[in-house]
């Protein structure tokens, strides 16, 4: 099974605990970075975490919704998240492929989740 996660630090962490992945992540990128990095592809799940740095973008729900179509085929989980806006807009984006969306308890920077081991567990269940 060909996997990718794409997206800011939080993907970044998540390559930590989800191995065999491409990953397409940056600490500190924005959702119109990871749109431009998302280069398509065939793989069978994609994990996309996108808003948490640009959470007020008035693109960003373009932005994440054009990342998700990049991976049509794909089986999508997208990471939302933790500011409330941004968090929305994830959703909003999730429902129209019917995507499952993961949300976190953060960790003390109210930022990033307190454990990556705890978000790949919220993910695969």
């Amino acid at each position: 099974m060909s996997c990718l996660i794409l997206g800011d630090s939080i993907a970044v962490g998540l390559s930590s605990v989800i191995h065999g992945c491409t990953v397409i992540a940056k600490v500190g990128m924005s959702s119109a970075w990871i749109l431009a990095h998302a280069y398509g592809g065939n793989f069978d799940t994609v994990y996309i975490s996108s808003g948490s740095n640009d959470p007020y973008n008035p693109a960003l729900y373009q932005n994440v919704l054009a990342s998700r179509n990049r991976y049509p085929q794909a089986r999508a989980i997208l990471i939302a998240p933790v500011n409330p806006h941004a968090k929305e807009i994830v959703h909003q984006v999730a429902a129209t492929h019917g995507d499952k969306v993961v949300d976190f308890v953060p960790g003390h920077d109210n930022v990033h989740p307190y454990s990556y081991k705890a978000l790949e567990y919220k993910i695969k269940n």
